[in-house]
């Protein structure tokens, strides 16, 4: 009888670790799916927090500038009656480049969205002041192919909304746009094809 129990309590301990061992592959496998996850729920929270920013770029840096008022007035070359109604926050913002961009945090992307309508309708950019959407270094990376491919196939528009890529054929033609590197790369190879399967993916 003694031998029974004993004999019993060593199938137990067994399959307790059988059960600990399977637990932990189980775990080991999982656990770089849910590293991949957690950063793309973080990359499209960086995202979500930059859709109502835009840069400045082309002003140049002094000691004792009033960057709030330099984006005021920008405001008012834009024909914007009362700019600082629009903006939450205006500094400047750390980059390699010289002269470092202006962040502008906007209240609410409709008011990102008509500074960046009207810079566009404004032509500002014959100043030397550039403005553009906070992009993530994803976004700015497949606008900088797109722009490559556009080129070379003579289509005069490619632009960004809302940290997405868009392109038109024509002045006129139909809006389209660009999901990601792998889409740009299908474009490349069978055209049409991929823009149904954009116009497809749109309309889900």
């Amino acid at each position: 009888m003694v031998r029974f129990f004993l004999l019993l309590s060593l199938v137990s301990c067994v399959c307790s670790w059988k059960k600990t061992e399977n637990s932990t592959r189980l775990g080991r496998k999982l656990k770089p799916r849910s590293y991949e996850s957690q950063l793309r729920i973080d990359r499209v929270k960086l995202e979500q927090g930059r859709v109502n920013n835009a840069l400045i770029f082309g002003i140049a840096e002094t000691k004792k500038e009033n960057v709030v008022k330099i984006v005021q007035d920008i405001g008012y070359k834009l024909g914007i009656e009362s700019p600082l109604n629009d903006i939450e926050s205006a500094y400047r913002y750390k980059s390699s480049k010289v002269p470092q961009p202006i962040l502008v945090r906007f209240k609410n992307n409709g008011a990102k969205g008509k500074w960046v309508i009207l810079y566009r309708r404004s032509k500002l950019w014959n100043q030397e002041v550039y403005l553009q959407e906070h992009l993530s270094s994803t976004t700015m990376q497949l606008v900088v192919e797109t722009r490559k491919w556009a080129k070379e196939k003579q289509y005069p528009h490619v632009w960004t909304w809302n940290n997405e890529v868009f392109y038109r054929k024509r002045d006129n033609a139909l809006r389209l746009k660009v999901i990601n590197m792998g889409h740009l790369h299908r474009l490349k190879t069978d055209e049409k094809a991929a823009e149904t399967l954009d116009i497809l993916a749109k309309n889900q």
